[in-house]
Order: structure tokens, then sequence, then C-alpha cells
């Protein structure tokens, strides 16, 4: 009896994969094409953009397309800061780097779109300011600039309206994935938009 039922199992598992799952399974062994991916990795590692943090960098290997990096924190804790700075690493390809005391190369400048829900874009802005001078965001957000540094910060607005195709802002208010998901779809297709943030 147990043979039976297992048989009819079995048959009805095949049918349920020929005619239901075949569309949403890949099924494979993990031997295939396993000498082809290691020639393909010699010639070209898997790396993505540089991303902010050493270390998170070296974890993660940067910012790979087709891949899903999701930031968790309380609230307050600087999610979107740490995404604006990511985004403009990805988008911008020098900022001042304090350190130093001169500008540096990022090593990028991709396309990227910043999905929005609570913030405003002059938040965003301000934010993107601050990362590219290297200065503190207070001094923008209370008006505390003078021109000893207004030299710098127009070398960053120089840099923002240069690359300003890089640097893409969308304003949800109401999300669902629908939205999200034809956001997505339509600044790829039509902007050739590969980062999302969001």
């Amino acid at each position: 009896t147990t043979e039976i039922i297992n048989n009819l199992k079995m048959d009805l598992a095949n049918l349920e994969n020929k005619f239901v799952l075949n569309e949403m399974a890949e099924e494979s062994r993990a031997d295939e094409g396993i000498r082809d991916l290691i020639v393909e990795l010699k010639e070209k590692p898997e790396m993505g953009c540089k991303l902010q943090g050493d270390i998170f960098n070296t974890i993660c290997r940067g910012g790979r397309k087709g891949k899903l990096y999701i930031r968790s924190s309380s609230s307050g804790g600087g999610k979107s800061r740490n995404m604006i700075g990511d985004a403009c690493n990805i988008a911008y390809p020098v900022r001042y780097e304090v350190s130093l005391g001169r500008w540096v190369s990022t090593g990028s400048c991709e396309k990227v779109l910043y999905i929005m829900t609570e913030q405003d874009p002059e938040e965003i802005k301000t934010m993107i300011l601050a990362y590219l001078t290297g200065y503190n965001e207070e001094i923008f957000l209370y008006g505390t600039y003078g021109e000893k540094e207004m030299d710098r910060i127009n070398i960053a607005i120089d840099i923002m309206e240069k690359f300003g195709d890089n640097m893409l802002f969308a304003k949800i208010s109401d999300p669902c994935s629908s939205i999200v998901k034809n956001l997505f779809r339509r600044y790829n297709l039509q902007y050739g938009v590969e980062n999302f943030f969001y």
C-alpha cells in the first residue's frame, strides 16, 4: 500500500512539475558549466561599484548588478544618509576628501535612481552637498557657510550639474509594489539606470 501511494505521489509531482512548476523553478546540477564559470571569473571578477566603507565593500564585493542590499537600523539610525552616500559614490566620479585635503576620484560614474517616500528632494540635496564637499550638513541646513567654504561648494555644485543625469529622483508618497516595479522598469529602459536606491 505504501509503495502504491508513493508511486501516485511521484506521478502527481511529475505532472505538477510539467504543467505548473516548470516555469517557476530552474533545476540544474552544481557541476554544470563550472569550467566556463572559473574562466569567466578569472577574466572578469564578480565586483561591483565601490560603496562606502572598506569593510562593507570587502564583505559584499561592492554594489553588484542584480543584487539586493538591505540595511536595517533603528529610526534615525542613518539609513538614508548611508544610502545617499552610496548613491553619490556611484553617481559622481569625484568628491572632496577632507583627510587628504583634495578632490579624489571615486572610481565610478553611473546613473542612479533614488526613490524617496518621506523625504523631500531638498533634504537629499543637502546630504549630497555634504557628501561631495566633506562639510557637515549642518552648515547647509543652518546657512552658516561663508566665503571660505564657497569655493568647494561651487565645485560640488558644478559636479552635480555636470553629472546631473547620473542622480535621478522619484518621490512616492504612497508606495506599492506595482508603482516601484514600474519605476524600476521605466528608468532602466528609458534612461539606462541600473542602480536603484529605495
